[in-house]
């Protein structure tokens, strides 16, 4: 087992976010967390990432990730929904401070893996200030540095907003075509673009997980963004009964 949440429990003020969540992931998994905004699927991912508090059990590989565990964050390649960047850096100034925040030390390395991926990436000119980028190329040049030290675990939170319709494709590309070995967790709200990707959906309303399925047990008759759209929609509909009843 990669990834285990434990009774996962987790209050802002007051307002209750979690509470008793369960969550496992296994190695070389592509799994899609899909809900509504508000459902939790940010605060999901922090609590993963060991980026904010929270009451609970968080195991890596079987081993309890502690508070202060910064060795944990050099396995995960994470990319958030807004990255921050450091505007006057040029593209590969940032993916040369991104490796070294994860200990990378060989500089030919280091420029290989800078120009492998920017190729990869289409990013043509590395050598722009990241405020001279478009937004789209923004994105592309966070999600590179999300892989510049070749992580086992990568977590991407929304990746695809604010990409045009031929850097979707790529970056779904990119996605399918990742190492067996290496373990995907995804946040987005296209249906299509997480069934794609990903062989398994969980999904979350309200900090509670009301489903997690994996792709070979969705109807055949239907396609798989379908599918996992009637379950969303099965829940509201019956939210909305039990209200009027």
């Amino acid at each position: 087992m990669l990834l285990e949440l434990k009774n996962i429990t987790k209050k802002y003020k007051n307002l209750l976010l979690f509470e008793g969540l369960n969550l496992e992931l296994s190695e070389g998994e592509k799994v899609a967390l899909i809900g509504n905004n508000g459902s939790g699927k940010t605060s999901l991912i922090h609590i993963i990432c060991n980026l904010i508090s929270f009451e609970g059990l968080l195991k890596f590989k079987g081993k309890e990730v502690k508070a202060e565990d910064h060795s944990y964050k050099h396995k995960i390649g994470l990319s958030l929904s807004e990255p921050h960047f450091f505007e006057k850096m040029k593209a590969r100034e940032y993916l040369q401070f991104a490796a070294g925040l994860h200990g990378l030390e060989d500089k030919q390395q280091v420029k290989d893996r800078i120009d492998n991926l920017l190729h990869t990436f289409e990013v043509e000119d590395g050598n722009k200030k990241l405020s001279e980028y478009s937004t789209g190329n923004r994105i592309k040049i966070s999600l590179a540095a999300a892989m510049i030290h070749n992580p086992v675990f990568l977590v991407l939170d929304e990746p695809f907003v604010h990409l045009d319709t031929d850097s979707r494709e790529l970056l779904k590309e990119i996605l399918q075509k990742l190492n067996s070995s290496k373990t995907l967790l995804v946040t987005s709200h296209s249906l299509k673009l997480c069934a794609d990707v990903c062989d398994r959906y969980v999904i979350l309303d309200e900090g509670s997980i009301i489903h997690d399925v994996k792709k070979a047990d969705l109807p055949e008759d239907v396609t798989p963004e379908e599918s996992l759209k009637n379950l969303i929609t099965k829940k509201r509909e019956l939210s909305s009964m039990e209200w009027l009843n």
